[in-house]
């Protein structure tokens, strides 16, 4: 949340919107303790309740990983922050970016740059690395 940005590198959450440390860990508490509750573990001994909890807890990471693995492999294989780099590149839309926001999608993607680079060149370079990518075009039309 501290880190989001838009196209035009503006923060997307004002400070008063950011979470503390003890609002997060609630969230996860309560949300730990209804999903215990759905699956009738309340009630068992604590190593009773801690092993079928891993178990199921095990198993649905193990799902999440393939499902992940399977949608991102296929549709959002370049990615930055919040933004689908491929959808951009496919659309026409990368020049929707600024320079320092260009700047920073290529460091992230460990492309070379210079600092003095102008923004056309940033996006031939991006436009590179994208192109590279093996995702299907007809998936952003």
């Amino acid at each position: 949340m501290r880190t989001a940005r838009n196209p035009s590198n503006e923060r997307q959450f004002s400070s008063t919107e950011w979470l503390t440390k003890t609002q997060i860990q609630g969230f996860f508490s309560r949300l730990a303790a209804s999903r215990r509750k759905e699956k009738g573990l309340l009630g068992m001994s604590v190593e009773k309740e801690e092993d079928v909890a891993c178990l199921v807890e095990d198993t649905e990471r193990q799902e999440l990983l393939e499902e992940i693995t399977d949608q991102v492999g296929l549709k959002h294989p370049i990615t930055f922050d919040v933004y689908d780099l491929c959808e951009y590149y496919h659309q026409s839309k990368l020049s929707a970016f600024n320079v320092q926001m260009l700047k920073s999608i290529l460091s992230h993607l460990e492309v070379p740059f210079k600092s003095k680079d102008k923004k056309g060149i940033l996006l031939s370079k991006l436009s590179v690395v994208i192109a590279a990518c093996t995702c299907d075009a007809t998936l952003y039309k």
